[in-house]
């Protein structure tokens, strides 16, 4: 399982949200770096926050039921691990690169 600090479980929910077109509401400004970035998109996997589904905007319950996934509860580490890093720079670079390259 690695030392991530976060059962595969919800990696596989994240993976889940990319297949299902789950995409949680980030907000464009936050607290310094990316934390309040990842909160958002962890908070879809709580069953909180706001996300879209087939472009439908709804709360994070109603998209996990949409997508067939049940509100996680953390556990120790796993809210830290998944605020801290660079998942949202690193897919904003990935967008800004594809766009550039086009």
């Amino acid at each position: 399982h690695g030392h991530s600090g976060v059962r595969p479980e919800i990696v596989r929910n994240l993976l889940t949200f990319l297949e299902r077109g789950c995409i949680s509401e980030v907000p464009s400004r936050g607290s310094a770096g990316y934390l309040t970035h990842n909160a958002h998109i962890a908070l879809v996997l709580i069953g909180e926050g706001m996300a879209r589904v087939a472009g439908r905007r709804m709360n994070g319950r109603q998209a996990l039921a949409e997508i067939g996934l049940e509100p996680l509860v953390l556990g120790a580490k796993e809210g830290l691990s998944l605020v801290n890093g660079t998942a949202c720079a690193t897919g904003l670079t990935s967008i800004a690169l594809v766009r550039a390259e086009r």
